[in-house]
């Protein structure tokens, strides 16, 4: 079974502090934002706020929002690559991905939003996939902990810009109106041949 605890073991002993500095950091974001809002009434009962939590892979440690205004399953918002992760860009970094979040209906302005406080955090932009942490190029053991680690300059800086580009693409996707989700396809095939007739 995929856990936190095995995932820290796919880190290496410098890079797993740096790791769970920075899970330890999202998961008290997440409490927060997970509080319910206040009622429009006081006959209406308090709306539950979104959800983000890590779901582990076999490689990877993937946070995911579960939220009312998108569409589909859980959304990854960021994936944390380990230290024994397969290919060569992968090891130590965090990235994000542009399409899964498009297809749950992220705006694209808030996607680039997004991106563009990311880029605080020392990510950069990768082709039109999404955006890495900036040493994912680097042939570096430290490719995470020169960004992230308490120890270095700007480790408390990029934590706090990591923080608040998750927490300000939830804040904007809490104002999104509730999306209307397609009817499956075998009623939409059903209905179109109704009207046909």
């Amino acid at each position: 079974m995929n856990t936190q605890d095995r995932f820290l073991t796919l880190c290496s002993d410098s890079e797993r502090p740096v790791f769970q500095r920075v899970m330890q950091s999202l998961e008290s974001l997440a409490a927060t934002l997970a509080e319910p809002t206040a009622p429009a009434s006081d006959t209406d009962q308090p709306i539950a706020g979104p959800s983000l939590r890590f779901e582990y892979a076999d490689k990877a440690a993937i946070l995911k929002l579960t939220h009312t205004k998108l569409l589909g399953a859980p959304v990854p918002v960021l994936y944390l690559w380990p230290s024994s992760a397969d290919r060569s860009e992968l090891p130590n970094t965090m990235a994000v991905g542009c399409k899964v979040l498009r297809d749950a209906g992220v705006q694209e302005k808030d996607l680039q939003t997004y991106g563009a406080e990311l880029a605080k955090a020392d990510f950069e932009k990768e082709r039109n996939k999404g955006w890495r942490t900036m040493t994912f190029k680097q042939e570096r053991p430290d490719r995470l902990g020169c960004l992230y680690a308490d120890d270095v300059k700007c480790g408390d800086i990029n934590l706090r810009a990591l923080l608040t580009a998750v927490q300000n693409l939830v804040l904007k996707i809490n104002t999104y109106p509730t999306p209307v989700p397609p009817p499956p396809r075998e009623k939409r095939v059903r209905a179109t041949a109704a009207a046909a007739v």
